[in-house]
């Protein structure tokens, strides 16, 4: 089962409402400490299983109604041709964006254990980019001087990802979220780098297969992609 689509159902059954007193940051250090501890021995199947339910807590205290990107004009998400940039961060930006909601829409539990398996560390970068793929989707579009942003129906709540509405909502929510304590470049996860550079001509499947077959226990990758933005723009 997808694991967005299990959360939101657990989070509707119960009638759980997201606490404002939630600290993601502090919750994730706590995470990467036991990750690291964990990363220099052998991973056994306890450990699996405890760092798996860390990942799961985190996740539910992020997760919202369920959702979607489309277009207005009712087209699916992404659409490459929506998404053509002049300036290299907004390509980026752009990118990014349909990087990591490939990848949020396609976790699964067997996903995120392989994951663990190879690298526990590597969940603390994803956890990061679905952070900010969900603030993106929770903003008010009024904060940023953007209209009509999303609607709902029903249970699912459709989002208008157009490539205004990211450059404009998404592009500060990376400046907040990844760039922050002065980081001037992000490397994104290796997972989600992969699905960067794949550019959706390869099934998300095959590039989280090969992702994982060349993934060691050190984030120190070259093959990371680094985010980044042109403050002067703002």
């Amino acid at each position: 089962m997808k694991i967005f689509r299990y959360l939101v159902a657990l989070l509707l059954a119960t009638g759980a409402a997201f606490s404002s007193e939630y600290n993601f940051e502090e919750a994730l250090a706590g995470y990467s400490k036991i990750a690291k501890e964990i990363s220099v021995r052998q991973i056994t199947k306890e450990d699996e299983d405890r760092l798996f339910q860390l990942v799961i807590e985190i996740l539910k205290n992020l997760a919202i109604q369920d959702f979607i990107f489309k277009y207005f004009n009712g087209s699916g998400f992404p659409n490459l041709a929506q998404h053509e940039n002049d300036k290299k961060d907004n390509d980026i930006v752009a990118n990014f964006t349909i990087a990591i909601y490939t990848l949020y829409r396609n976790l699964t539990d067997d996903l995120i254990r392989e994951i663990l398996k190879k690298s526990p560390l590597e969940m603390v970068s994803i956890l990061r980019e679905i952070n900010a793929l969900l603030q993106f989707v929770q903003a008010d579009p009024r904060t940023y001087g953007h209209g009509q942003f999303k609607e709902k129906d029903g249970d699912i709540t459709t989002v208008f990802a157009t490539n205004e509405a990211i450059i404009r909502i998404m592009k500060p929510v990376i400046l907040s979220c990844l760039l922050s304590n002065n980081a001037k470049i992000y490397k994104l996860s290796r997972v989600t780098s992969a699905l960067y550079r794949a550019q959706q001509k390869v099934p998300p499947a095959e590039t989280f297969k090969t992702a994982l077959s060349s993934m060691k226990r050190s984030t120190a990758d070259d093959s990371r992609i680094a985010v980044w933005i042109c403050i002067e723009q703002f």
